[in-house]
């Protein structure tokens, strides 16, 4: 099966796409309910299988809508009415992501906070994008973490030194922070949540190795050094040396 829009995330996943069987009629069925055509990166997703167990997966447990599940939400706070499908909501109900169906193959997805989408924030990518961030930041980063930190603002001293040194990823907004930053080296991975004064840190390699030389490399950035923490003995051992005889 050859993806025109979700090839990546597959890529990332190491996994073979595969048509699911009886997805055309799920799909059709929902176009027909909203009187909408779906977009062709929502129709491609949707057709294949697992596609709401990866998106279940690969997040804190938020469930994914099945597209009979699916809500069109219109609303007319602007010139021209505008037209949001819902597709995931946060655990708690926190919050819920759509896409807009704004007419573009790849829409743009939103993340509401209880006005039924009169002020959305818009997480600045398309679906496919959106769906890829979701696997990264679950796969390379947060199911594999070591070592975190909740720290003060992140500052753009801080930003200018990753994005001398890693390769920068997809910046999306909206939950879980204001500002999802990525940040990719080899196997070494950081993922910044930012929300007000505060930014998460998330570290993540594949080796304790390779983790010892993220640690290295980020140890000065906005006081990391003191507010580094693990919730395992590898990590925290790393910790503890590099607090001991701290890298110059």
């Amino acid at each position: 099966m050859i993806l025109q829009f979700h090839a990546r995330t597959f890529a990332l996943l190491q996994k073979h796409p595969a048509y699911a069987p009886g997805a055309d009629i799920a799909l059709t069925a929902l176009e027909k309910r909203i009187h909408t055509p779906l977009p062709a990166a929502l129709w491609e997703w949707y057709s294949m299988e697992d596609a709401l167990d990866i998106l279940n997966r690969y997040s804190n447990t938020d469930p994914a809508l099945p597209p009979s599940q699916m809500r069109l939400i219109t609303t007319h706070d602007t010139p021209r009415p505008r037209h949001f499908l819902t597709f995931r909501h946060e655990n708690q109900g926190v919050c819920t992501w759509a896409i807009e169906l704004d007419g573009s193959d790849d829409p743009p997805v939103f993340v509401d906070y209880d006005t039924d989408f009169h002020d959305p924030i818009d997480c600045s990518a398309p679906f496919s994008t959106h769906l890829y961030t979701c696997v990264w930041d679950w796969a390379k980063v947060v199911h594999r973490c070591f070592i975190q930190a909740q720290n003060g603002p992140l500052s753009e001293y801080a930003l200018t030194f990753l994005r001398s040194r890693f390769t920068a990823g997809p910046i999306t907004y909206g939950f879980p922070g204001d500002t999802q930053y990525r940040f990719l080296r080899g196997d070494e991975c950081v993922l910044v949540w930012t929300r007000g004064e505060l930014a998460d840190w998330h570290l993540a390699t594949d080796t304790i190795t390779t983790l010892a030389t993220l640690i290295r490399t980020l140890w000065p950035l906005d006081g990391l050094n003191i507010s580094l923490w693990s919730h395992t003995p590898v990590g925290q051992a790393l910790l503890d040396h590099f607090r001991q005889s701290p890298p110059t």
